[in-house]
């Protein structure tokens, strides 16, 4: 507050701080707007009539009634029915059930079982807290210690001027451990931290069990021993606790994980908000109440920097300042390096704010530095009693009280800010009194000695008003030659549309003629066309063997010459061809490809195992003795190094064969997985358990129930991962990465199937369990792109596509930086599919309440 009054003493005027004292409670007082610019009072104590709704039966018949009971029950899952005999007559009931059979299930029946059916009412509150509320405010400051010229001058810098929209104490945290201070070391992946923060014992007042929790904390380091001084287990430090004690000490991360969403992330947010109040105090000591060259604008949703030629075109209402994010940009003057050095301290990279956990990765944002309230009116008054109630709310008035009584002479003072009565605006309307009431009241204000500016005021609207005269007969003596032109103008371009119309009618008509000549022949194309296809078909699949033949006579010459290296490439590159056809529906022609690969594998190998021994035999192998010395006349022979160089070339086309059939090999295993894998999954969704969760009977689960078939799959997954990751080499781990990426996708595909026929009933149990799949795949997902050996494989993947040039720069630079995980493409599809039912969800609600709420808006 004391820099506050330091920077408007000197820009705008002098400002003072009051000694504010609320004395009660009824000194704060908020009314909700509607959409309509209208406040919402209490006027009215009375509670809609909880009426039935009846209709006759027509036909009376068991079977046409029982069905018009399951279509109500179907359509309003909150009523009830029943069928009564009135004066003759059967009529079908449908009301609002009551007691535990209607509330059994709290999706289907919401409404107070002792209450009317109705969901428009005014709220009125009193000592309790309202937050959020687009409101008229009302505020009592009693006990002030300045003069009038003081307050009117304090109320009207905050009416023309407004307030710096610095974030409040509330989002920083009550206690001596400020959630910014947890949310800097969350983006540190300082952990330790983190839990000594939130565990570690504070001074300052706290619940009993809190103290004697952190207390067990400090001493042992035991989450189990910590664990059991609490009695709530759902607080903050419960949930950490319990996460220590399911993943251990060493796993902090996950440990942290168990705490809700909103909560982890309100402590990265309130380090957005620390920075953004220290960022915005230097931004007005060092440029004032002033749009300066560099400072940062709204433009729709983007962020623009003033340019000195522009500066002329905002004020400081306009001006906005960045939260720090990986997606805003920041002020272009002493500020923006301001923001460097703030975090820089806190040893983050201003740069690079994303995070290696996606969700405490940092997007930033944008706020309004100064806002300017609406609609400021205030009066002042005296009092002599600190409890004396300063005017009448809406249920003083329901109950008849009187207005107080306040004294005339100023022994003390109050401020009251309030809407002023007299002068009340018309929204269906023009209301010139309106707009002349607040004129009055923004150039004069409530001081009776401005009175006397009057007549120069009244003396300078006369002038704009002759002005304004002289301008509408200027206008007026000019408008009809321009009318005049401008009806020519409108004359000849109809003329000339006209004239265009009839060319378009003549050409569509020759266009349509000619199409209809050209019908037989577009037919006859099409069929010509259709040959030529058959025909190029055939011509290929003829190639195919053709290829295939001349690899097989290669092979045969290269044999033949005893040009066995020759004959092993060829083979190697006649078994690629037979992995290209492998998508092939040409079951012949992959036949055919299979056994001459076959043919000359066994071939070639049967040629080499004979050379092979027959260079075994020449060095003599195996060796049983010891090496014989030249002495005994015994010399090596004269082809020696002939023969070790056979060997050598003999090793090598031994190694490219085995490479080949590894690679088919590998391929082979892939297909055997998919087609195993598809079985179990067509068996898992077709399991009568396949929606209900395994822990259903045991409480202490996490609240979401994940169904038998998520985790059945996951383990599925789990279990191919473990039979390939010992795999020799990275690229056949890659082809097992991929079959893992297809079963996901073709698992979401069900997903989608299976939650499409269950649309109608989107908040029924088996929606949910779906979702709750959805939900959990792409949760352990993300866990797994953590980990050690998917990140190799992202390594390894990113050093193919290096080389293969398949991928932007950008794009190997999100996988080098990891930024992004091989899992990425996935987890986007299963939260587009989870954001799409959970709108459904919020779509039939809606749609609930809405069709609800006709009945009793037709009633008022």
């Amino acid at each position: 507050m004391q820099y506050v009054s330091n920077w408007i003493e000197n820009v705008t005027v002098k400002f003072f701080l009051p000694v504010m004292e609320y004395a009660e409670y009824s000194d704060f007082v908020v009314h909700e707007i509607g959409k309509d610019g209208r406040v919402s009072h209490l006027d009215d104590f009375s509670v809609p009539v909880d009426d039935e709704v009846n209709f006759e039966v027509i036909e009376d018949t068991k079977e046409k009634r029982t069905i018009i009971h399951q279509a109500v029950k179907s359509l309003f899952p909150g009523l009830e029915t029943k069928t009564e005999d009135r004066d003759g007559k059967k009529y079908i009931i449908a009301y609002h059930a009551a007691g535990k059979k209607a509330l059994a299930n709290p999706r289907k029946h919401s409404w107070p079982k002792s209450r009317g059916s109705y969901c428009h009412f005014v709220l009125y509150k009193e000592n309790k807290d309202t937050m959020d509320a687009i409101n008229v405010l009302s505020k009592f400051l009693r006990n002030i210690t300045g003069t009038d010229d003081q307050i009117e001058q304090a109320m009207h810098s905050l009416r023309e001027i407004g307030f710096i929209n610095y974030y409040g104490m509330q989002r920083f945290g009550t206690t001596a451990v400020p959630t910014y201070q947890i949310g800097r070391a969350i983006l540190q992946n300082n952990w330790n931290e983190v839990m000594d923060l939130i565990l570690k014992p504070r001074p300052g007042a706290e619940k009993g069990y809190l103290v004697k929790c952190r207390e067990e904390w400090a001493k042992t380091k035991d989450p189990a021993a910590a664990l059991k001084k609490l009695p709530v287990k759902r607080c903050v430090e419960g949930q950490l606790l319990r996460g220590l004690l399911k993943y251990g000490m060493k796993n902090i991360i996950s440990a942290f994980g168990i705490i809700p969403r909103n909560n982890r992330l309100m402590y990265i947010h309130s380090y957005q908000s620390y920075v953004w109040n220290n960022m915005v105090s230097k931004r007005i000591e060092e440029y004032g109440l002033r749009a300066v060259p560099g400072d940062l604008i709204l433009k729709g949703a983007t962020a623009v920097h003033i340019e000195e030629e522009d500066v002329d075109n905002y004020t400081i209402h306009d001006v906005v300042m960045p939260l720090p994010g990986f997606d805003v940009i920041y002020p272009k003057h002493k500020i923006g390096e301001a923001y460097k050095e703030m975090l820089v301290a806190d040893n983050l990279d201003i740069n690079n704010m994303r995070h290696k956990i996606r969700d405490y990765s940092l997007s930033g944002a944008y706020r309004k530095i100064i806002i300017r309230p609406q609609n400021v009116n205030w009066e002042v008054v005296a009092y002599d009693d600190p409890k004396i109630p300063l005017f009448t709310t809406d249920l003083d008035k329901l109950e008849g009280k009187p207005l107080p009584v306040l004294p005339t002479e100023r022994e003390n003072m109050a401020s009251i800010a309030v809407r002023k009565k007299e002068v009340t605006r018309d929204l269906d309307h023009c209301d010139i009194p309106y707009y002349v009431s607040e004129f009055v009241e923004r150039e004069l204000g409530n001081d009776y000695d401005s009175l006397g500016k009057l007549h120069s005021l009244i003396e300078k609207l006369s002038e704009n008003k002759t002005h304004l005269e002289e301008q509408v007969l200027t206008v007026s003596s000019e408008v009809p030659k321009r009318i005049q032109n401008a009806l020519k103008n409108a004359e000849d371009s109809k003329k000339s549309l006209s004239q265009l119309l009839e060319e378009e009618t003549v050409l569509s008509e020759s266009i349509n003629s000619h199409l209809l000549e050209a019908q037989p022949w577009m037919e006859d194309l099409d069929v010509l066309i259709g040959q030529v296809e058959e025909i190029e078909r055939h011509l290929a699949y003829l190639k195919w063997i053709s290829r295939i033949e001349e690899l097989s006579d290669s092979i045969q010459q290269y044999l033949m010459t005893n040009n066995v290296p020759e004959a092993a490439s060829t083979l190697a590159f006649m078994a690629e061809l037979d992995i290209k056809l492998q998508e092939s529906s040409c079951s012949h022609l992959l036949a055919f490809v299979r056994s001459t690969v076959k043919f000359w594998h066994k071939i070639l190998k049967d040629k080499l195992t004979s050379d092979f021994e027959e260079v075994l035999t020449q060095l003599r192998w195996p060796f049983v003795g010891p090496p014989q010395s030249q002495a005994f006349g015994l010399a090596a022979p004269a082809s020696a190094p002939e023969v070790y160089n056979n060997l050598e070339m003999l090793f090598c086309q031994l190694l490219k064969l085995q490479t080949s059939v590894a690679n088919a090999a590998t391929l082979k295993l892939c297909l055997y997985e998919m087609n195993l894998a598809l079985q179990k999954m067509d068996s898992m969704l077709s399991s009568e358990a396949a929606w209900i969760s395994q822990y259903k009977d045991i409480t202490d689960v996490d609240e979401m129930k994940v169904p038998d078939c998520a985790e059945t799959f996951m383990t599925l997954l789990l279990v191919i991962t473990d039979r390939y990751k010992n795999l020799p080499t990275a690229s056949r781990k890659l082809q097992f990465l991929g079959l893992q990426k297809e079963l996901v996708d073709d698992f979401r595909i069900r997903l989608t199937q299976v939650m499409k026929e269950e649309t109608r009933a989107s908040l029924g149990f088996r929606y949910c369990a779906i979702l709750n799949a959805v939900n959990y795949i792409a949760t352990v997902l993300a866990d797994w792109a953590d980990n050690v050996f998917f990140l190799q494989l992202q390594q390894a993947e990113l050093e193919v596509r290096a080389e293969s040039d398949t991928v932007s720069q950008l794009q190997l630079g999100q996988l080098a930086s990891m930024e992004s995980s091989v899992f990425d493409d996935m987890i986007n599809l299963l939260e587009r599919l989870k954001h799409d039912m959970l709108m459904r969800q919020v779509d039939h609600v809606f749609r609930e309440v809405k069709d609800a709420a006709k009945l009793y808006k037709k009633e008022r």
